[in-house]
């Protein structure tokens, strides 16, 4: 399935001049997606299927970039800063 939509939107994007989008790209689009809708972390973990650590660890590497996005979110901060930050 996977190849089939890349293709598509690589068909897509050349077609209209649009930047290219890679896979990781929407997979990233798509797990902020679900967290602003107020999906729990661990089912945008399952869904995405973010292996071990791996959701933590992008999480944390991309804090703030989301920020952002959340500033209206309280509730999903806090979230994301005990999921994020390292435990003191």
């Amino acid at each position: 399935m996977k190849p089939e939509v890349t293709k598509c939107i690589h068909e897509i994007v050349t077609q209209y001049d649009l930047p290219n989008i890679k896979g990781h790209s929407l997979h990233i689009g798509g797990t902020l997606h679900y967290l602003l809708l107020g999906t729990p972390f661990d089912i945008v973990k399952t869904m995405g299927h973010w292996s071990g650590d791996s959701f933590t660890c992008y999480l944390h590497k991309h804090t703030i970039l989301l920020m952002p996005y959340l500033h209206e979110r309280p509730d999903l901060v806090n979230k994301l800063v005990q999921l994020a930050l390292p435990p003191v």
